[in-house]
């Protein structure tokens, strides 16, 4: 390929007159076919989000057999960010991994995208929105064409609720990566946010067809949608879904369980506010199976359906303060509408100034409907 590629650069180069100076030739980044056969395996791992233990020891050995390829590197940075959403893993040493492996392959090559988005992802994962936000458009600026540049960053978007604008990068990794689950699900969530509900249940349904063994992620957003649209038969039908897959019966028992108790209930407003006060998660104590957001999230929602807010801030309160815990909080899980009356709720203001959005949100600009007040506080309609 490379030498295809330096075949037409000259080819144009002598159409257009252009002297030897202005080429810019495409000229490969190994020469170890072993070492790229490894990444390009690889690479494909981390795009379908599978086997996340594999794609690292091979990323390792490619960086071993040479250590100068700078774009094997980046791929090892990140396989170890994304890593810490799939696996029981030290999120904290695995993204100061990610770091210094990204870190390692701008020393190589100080214009390789795909390291300016993996410190994009440590650094939003560290609540660090600003430095996020700059290496996703260093990254973007250098290739408009990557994918997980695009789809990454919509989701730090997604995160600090700048729906309008998150949704135009989805939509470009879309564009680019039409049959991703990962991308769908993201897209799908934002067009519902933005009110465009028919367009998210199309992209949802599409990553559920796609989704392979790790449907539970669309199928939680898909049930938070159906909460949020009142359609409780259709919410209710995805619950079961969810917790018959192969994924949440092997990884998150403890949701399955749960899934089975509240189920039965759900019909019933009073029966349901009445399970969920009893059950809902608090604490790592009291969560031993390792359920982040499997329960609490659902359990959110269908408080905030049966207008018991008050309720539904206690879960939030807890299940956030667990995911903190666990270094794997996802602000998307509570970023649809139904849980608006939340965004005045003490809870919700304590989270924002924990994870630094109220000075990210003073700096960039508040959410739609939200304003500030003062000097530290802010409202939301």
């Amino acid at each position: 390929q490379d030498e295809i590629a330096n075949a037409i650069t000259e080819a144009l180069a002598i159409e257009l007159n252009l002297g030897e100076e202005q080429q810019i030739l495409k000229t490969a980044s190994t020469d170890n076919m072993e070492a790229y056969e490894q990444y390009l395996e690889a690479k494909g791992l981390i795009a379908r989000r599978l086997d996340f233990d594999r794609s690292i020891d091979l990323l390792n050995e490619v960086t071993r057999l040479d250590p100068d390829f700078a774009p094997g590197w980046a791929a090892g940075a990140q396989a170890h960010s994304l890593a810490i959403y799939y696996l029981t893993v030290d999120r904290q040493q695995f993204k100061d991994k990610a770091e210094t492996m990204a870190r390692r392959a701008l020393e190589i090559d100080p214009n390789l995208a795909s390291a300016y988005s993996v410190l994009g992802d440590v650094y939003r994962d560290r609540y660090e929105w600003g430095k996020a936000r700059k290496n996703y458009l260093r990254a973007l600026d250098l290739n408009p064409d990557d994918s997980e540049a695009n789809t990454q960053y919509s989701q730090m978007l997604w995160r600090v609720s700048y729906f309008d604008e998150a949704l135009k990068y989805s939509t470009r990794a879309i564009d680019l990566d039409p049959l991703s689950w990962v991308n769908l699900t993201v897209q799908a969530s934002l067009r519902y946010a933005t009110g465009d509900r028919t367009g998210g249940w199309e992209d949802i349904e599409k990553s559920l067809r796609i989704g392979g063994r790790y449907k539970f992620f669309p199928l939680r957003h898909a049930i938070n949608m159906a909460i949020s649209d009142g359609d409780i038969e259709r919410a209710i039908k995805l619950m079961v879904e969810l917790s018959t897959s192969e994924t949440v019966n092997k990884f998150y028992p403890g949701t399955t369980a749960h899934i089975e108790k509240l189920v039965p209930l759900l019909k019933s407003g009073e029966d349901t506010l009445a399970f969920l006060r009893k059950s809902h998660v608090k604490s790592e104590a009291d969560n031993p199976t390792g359920d982040w957001a499997g329960n609490w999230t659902t359990d959110l929602y269908w408080a905030a359906y049966y207008g018991d807010y008050e309720l539904a801030e206690a879960i939030f309160d807890s299940g956030t303060s667990y995911d903190a815990s666990q270094e794997i909080l996802d602000t998307t899980w509570f970023n649809y509408p139904i849980i608006n009356p939340l965004r005045n709720s003490v809870a919700y203001k304590q989270l924002v100034k924990s994870i630094n959005l109220d000075d990210f949100w003073r700096e960039n600009g508040f959410p739609a409907n939200c304003r500030p007040i003062g000097e530290d506080d802010f409202a939301c309609n």
